[in-house]
């Protein structure tokens, strides 16, 4: 009889356990609170795994793999768009299996403010001769870039926003990433991260031009650089086209495979998007948009508080075909002006992607696309937005002194910023540390989280739903 007392003890914590385990995954069950398509439906584990298991042949010794590009001449006092042919890029520092040396490439500038506003530590594009793999890159490619991340003083925005986006896998495509220190002719120019271009290609976004507008599948992008300051890099018409005061750039299909049938086509599917979201026509949006793609983006950027989400830097896809065809929102891009790094959106309270981007204005009025973004938030806020900021802190702790050769070579980041940056941030300004700024961004996007809940579940009084800055 003794025996059966020592048992029962753990009989009851087994038991306590498996209750836990089924109230964790509870959520997992579908949930029919409305009729939307079951691609917005879908749930994801709520265990990811931890982020110290990743960058272990990578990084070696807390220290990130230094990138050698040789060229006749500087890339940034080239013109931006001017490639260089006969560059050598090696990689040291990493391990064996993954270094590569004396690589043929051509390399040119890119970017939009941090190339003009960046003049010693600008953007730049690489493309090999023929596709290769980075640092264990899943895919090999021609073309990547390297990101400044000259106006993040946290260096971790841009990271933390695409590993978020990576985690969630509502959007097609996501980028992989890896920082790197850069040399350019043997001088040391700071961390960069080396990522996937947003091209047209098996392993990216994976899309096929057909000559048929109506089979072919489009990539797009929201650029208010085609009527701004480089407008005369555009053709209207032909580049871009206006729908509701906003510019969408066609990126796919491009040169000989499209047409004025294909330009015309994708104008008119976007203009049928936006006429449906600004009538709350319910129906027709779920039958034009990849709901799940434009839920997880909108959690993304509102966020993230992205301050380019109105007019720049939106990508999407038209893909599938018949019925299945829809209108995709992603990749997630350019976060360096986000999460209080600019003086429009310090505040992590108030409304911010939902009042400039009109879409997710009129979206999160219709119940529907609302209770869709409140079902996928409670999935999320305890497993993968955790994670990013596991992530985030990981990074910053792991490779602390990684991080600050870059403040090392560029000082004056940490000066007086409105002396040298182009975006004025107030709320960071007096902040003269690199863990400082990181503290900050996680601060930030913490309290953002707590005000996110509330928003979701209308837990706020009406006056804090205007709450800007």
């Amino acid at each position: 009889m003794w025996k059966i007392w020592l048992v029962l003890p753990f009989l009851f914590i087994l038991a306590a356990c498996d209750v836990r385990v089924q109230r964790f995954y509870e959520y997992e069950e579908p949930l029919s609170l409305y009729e939307i398509p079951p691609l917005a439906m879908r749930t994801r584990p709520p265990t990811p795994p931890s982020p110290a298991v990743y960058d272990e042949m990578v990084y070696l010794k807390a220290d990130f793999p230094s990138l050698h590009i040789n060229i006749p001449l500087h890339p940034f006092e080239q013109e931006r768009g001017d490639w260089q042919r006969g560059g050598l890029l090696a990689m040291e520092g990493t391990s064996p299996e993954l270094a590569f040396y004396d690589v043929p490439v051509r390399i040119r500038g890119r970017g939009n403010t941090t190339w003009n506003y960046g003049p010693d530590k600008r953007p730049l594009r690489i493309r090999f001769e023929e596709a290769q793999t980075i640092l264990d890159s899943p895919y090999a490619h021609r073309d990547w870039v390297l990101l400044a991340n000259h106006f993040d003083r946290s260096l971790l925005r841009n990271h933390g926003a695409k590993y978020l986006s990576r985690l969630l896998t509502g959007m097609h495509w996501n980028a992989f990433g890896r920082f790197v220190h850069l040399y350019i002719n043997g001088e040391y120019y700071g961390v960069y991260e080396l990522i996937d271009e947003r091209s047209v290609e098996p392993g990216r976004v994976n899309l096929t031009a057909h000559e048929d507008p109506q089979n072919s599948e489009y990539f797009l992008e929201l650029n208010g650089h085609t009527i701004g300051w480089r407008r005369h890099d555009f053709v209207y018409g032909e580049d871009f086209f206006i729908v509701t005061d906003r510019a969408y750039e066609l990126r796919f299909p491009s040169g000989a495979m499209a047409s004025d049938a294909h330009f015309l086509y994708a104008r008119n599917h976007v203009q049928r998007v936006s006429d449906a979201i600004r009538t709350h026509n319910w129906r027709d949006i779920t039958n034009l948009i990849g709901l799940a793609s434009f839920v997880d983006f909108y959690i993304v950027q509102e966020l993230f508080k992205n301050a380019d989400i109105g007019a720049f830097g939106v990508f999407m896809q038209i893909s599938g075909q018949g019925e299945d065809r829809r209108l995709y929102l992603g990749p997630v891009w350019d976060f360096d002006q986000s999460s209080g790094n600019n003086e429009f959106i310090e505040n992590p309270r108030g409304r911010f992607a939902v009042r400039e981007n009109y879409w997710f204005n009129y979206l999160m009025n219709i119940p529907a696309f609302k209770e869709a973004v409140t079902l996928r938030w409670d999935e999320i806020k305890y497993t993968y937005i955790p994670q990013m900021l596991e992530r985030i802190m990981y990074l910053a702790t792991t490779y602390e002194h990684a991080f600050e050769r870059n403040f090392e070579r560029h000082p004056y980041v940490m000066g007086d910023i409105f002396e040298w940056n182009w975006v004025h941030s107030y709320a960071t300004a007096e902040i003269d540390t690199f863990m400082g700024q990181v503290e900050f961004l996680i601060d930030f996007l913490e309290q953002r989280m707590e005000w996110m809940d509330d928003f979701f579940h209308d837990r706020l009084v009406d006056e804090e739903y205007d709450e800007y800055d």
